[in-house]
């Protein structure tokens, strides 16, 4: 009476190594069992949040620009910034009604006035050194680093939604070293500009757009498609609307 067959190499059986079980063969192979299909427009409103990425850079060298050529005046950019800061506050807060209790709202709300504050002043002081940073090296290389600088907050940006862990947010490692870059590059665009105020505008400006509006964008992933994509339009229609104002009284 013959043994039955064993899948094992370690034991003497009658039938060759590389026998197999007829009716066996790769009956255990699976097609595609990750596969995940997906359509034109999911696809599109995934891609969003890089598009307003890469937005969001475009606009602050529009803005540069514009100071650098004297077409924006810097108390405009000054109350622009000022005017969306409060309104990214308050929608933020405005979600973390349905997501937090009130002491950790309390808590983040005293954190985040102790360092506006600080961060306030601390531009307000340091604007004159900064404009003299790079006194010494040509506008070539200032253009170049900037690019250079500004690729790199690209690619090292988290576009994903963003994560809890017991009530903390946590940020990844690429996505500071994302923020460094873009402040780097403001810091070394705005020492090219012609007075103090508008080093404090433009670097102000830059704290708006990569430091706290990459965490407000994470934070409306979260939220139905429908709510970041009417913030956003209103944001550009709003940003894009001072802009004109501020040509118009230009000229």
């Amino acid at each position: 009476m013959s043994k039955e067959w064993e899948k094992v190499l370690w034991k003497r059986q009658n039938q060759p190594d590389n026998y197999i079980v007829p009716g066996s063969f790769l009956s255990s192979l699976r097609r595609n069992a990750n596969f995940r299909p997906y359509t034109y427009w999911p696809l599109v409103l995934l891609s969003c949040t890089i598009t307003q990425h890469l937005a969001t850079i475009f606009i602050f060298v529009s803005v540069f620009v514009r100071l650098k050529e004297n077409y924006l005046d810097p108390h405009t950019l000054v109350w622009i910034s000022v005017g969306c800061f409060f309104v990214g506050y308050l929608t933020w807060e405005l979600l973390e009604r349905t997501g937090a209790s009130h002491e950790h709202r309390h808590a983040n709300r005293v954190k985040a006035v102790k360092s506006s504050i600080l961060i306030f002043l601390a531009l307000m002081s340091l604007s004159p050194v900064l404009k003299t940073l790079t006194a010494a090296t040509s506008s070539d290389s200032i253009w170049a680093l900037s690019a250079s600088l500004f690729g790199v907050n690209a690619l090292l940006a988290d576009y994903s939604a963003i994560s809890r862990a017991g009530g903390e947010v946590h940020e990844r490692l690429t996505s500071v070293l994302s923020m460094n870059a873009a402040i780097s590059a403001s810091v070394v665009l705005a020492s090219r500009l012609a007075n103090d105020l508008a080093v404090f505008a433009l670097i102000l400006f830059s704290v708006q757009a990569f430091a706290l509006f990459p965490r407000l964008r994470r934070r409306l992933g979260l939220c139905p498609r429908r709510l970041p994509t009417g913030i956003y339009c209103r944001f550009v229609f709003h940003f894009d609307h001072h802009n004109h104002v501020a040509l118009a009284h230009r000229h």
